[in-house]
């Protein structure tokens, strides 16, 4: 299996402008792409294993021969959970190492979105940093619709309405991807008929005590509760609730599936019961799509449920080579913009919940898919159990 360079922190002058990079891959024989991600600092442990995710689907496309016979060479850049970590990640992977496109996993990416549309950097990821450039910038292509002006959408109430719901809270980070997400959930349940009595967005990062948070929840009589939290939060407030002895009908949060819950046990029991919204088919699903991505994923030594984090390199990467491919041998970054802007046929070889459609600059609800649709993962006992076996969709009213 072809090996894959990559650079996890910056130093300052190790300028690298060899071939494969800037605007044109010219004549050499690799194609570097950045991956921007929280290496370091507070957002770190919710993104680890965004590198094994992107390695193991550039492995395999290098394995496979390359793209148009040339392979792809990963160069990481730590964002360290900050808007100035994330500029200067971006400014280095783009001056100092010469890559052709950057790909983002990171809540701070939209610090550094003017520079790179500035720049005209393809940028591929994770379009829930609620950078305003998802959803107008000519050169950002999200493997999931932008949410900078997140839709009201039905799909969030008819889940919760189904679940026999009558009250519900929406807790969310302070980050305004976070709070975006906890604020238009709430719409989407109260466009239901479904009371919404208390929405905090108040929630750092860094918080560790959850035991307030989950006293408001109790006050609050709610049967069902949507989360916006990283998934250290989730798995902490989960606990504090169960202190408390909170039971609601349903309890949803837009991330958290994955194997690093499966291997903590405290996180697996507070969480024991809750629904997690996912924007890729989950692995227990066993389809075509997701044994594939299990396989790549063993060849980085991931054994296990592929998380937000895993599966977001491996899809971010997977975008990145759809576009080269739509290039054709005319490389350059104003033609992979161009083509990959005209395309409506990526689905991540259908592993994803929808398809892009690129040319529209669609958004769609916090955490949902192309179409406003998911996936829904329940953690029963020790494993995770699909709710759904086809995406469930719903539309925008707002």
């Amino acid at each position: 299996m072809a090996a894959v360079a990559a650079v996890s922190l910056f130093a300052a002058g190790c300028a690298d402008n060899g071939s494969g990079g800037g605007d044109s891959v010219g004549e050499g024989d690799t194609i570097k792409v950045g991956l921007m991600y929280d290496v370091t600092g507070p957002a770190a442990a919710g993104s680890v294993g965004t590198d094994t995710g992107a390695k193991a689907r550039i492995d395999t496309i290098n394995a496979a021969g390359g793209i148009n016979g040339r392979k792809l060479e990963l160069v990481i850049g730590d964002s360290a959970s900050t808007p100035a970590g994330a500029q200067s990640a971006a400014k280095t992977l783009v001056e100092q190492h010469g890559v052709f496109a950057v790909m983002t996993w990171t809540y701070t990416a939209n610090a550094a979105a003017p520079y790179l549309e500035q720049q005209k950097v393809p940028v591929i990821g994770g379009s829930w940093d609620s950078a305003p450039q998802w959803a107008h910038g000519e050169n950002f292509f999200g493997t999931q619709p932008a949410n900078t002006e997140a839709s009201v959408v039905t799909t969030y109430g008819n889940w919760f309405k189904q679940a026999g719901v009558t009250k519900a809270a929406s807790i969310g980070l302070n980050t305004a991807s976070g709070k975006t997400a906890a604020e238009k959930v709430a719409e989407s349940i109260r466009s239901a008929g479904i009371d919404v009595p208390l929405v905090n967005t108040s929630i750092d990062q860094t918080t560790a005590d959850f035991g307030p948070t989950a006293i408001a929840v109790k006050n609050s009589g709610v049967d069902g509760l949507y989360v916006a939290l990283a998934p250290n939060g989730i798995y902490a407030l989960a606990a504090a609730l169960k202190q408390q002895n909170v039971n609601v009908k349903l309890a949803m949060a837009g991330t958290g599936y994955g194997q690093d819950l499966l291997d903590n046990p405290s996180a697996r029991q507070g969480a024991d019961g809750m629904q997690f919204v996912m924007h890729y088919q989950p692995k227990e699903l066993n389809t075509d799509a997701t044994k594939a991505m299990v396989t790549a994923l063993e060849g980085q030594g991931f054994t296990g449920s592929p998380g937000f984090a895993v599966a977001g390199g491996y899809t971010d990467v997977d975008l990145f080579a759809h576009g080269l491919r739509l290039a054709g041998d005319d490389v350059t970054r104003e033609n992979f913009i161009s083509k990959l802007r005209d395309d409506t046929s990526w689905n991540g070889e259908g592993l994803m919940a929808g398809t892009a459609s690129f040319p529209e600059f669609v958004s769609a609800g916090p955490g949902l898919n192309y179409g406003n649709c998911m996936y829904v993962s329940e953690l029963r006992g020790e494993s995770f159990v699909p709710v759904v076996d086809t995406p469930y969709c719903g539309d925008n009213i707002g």
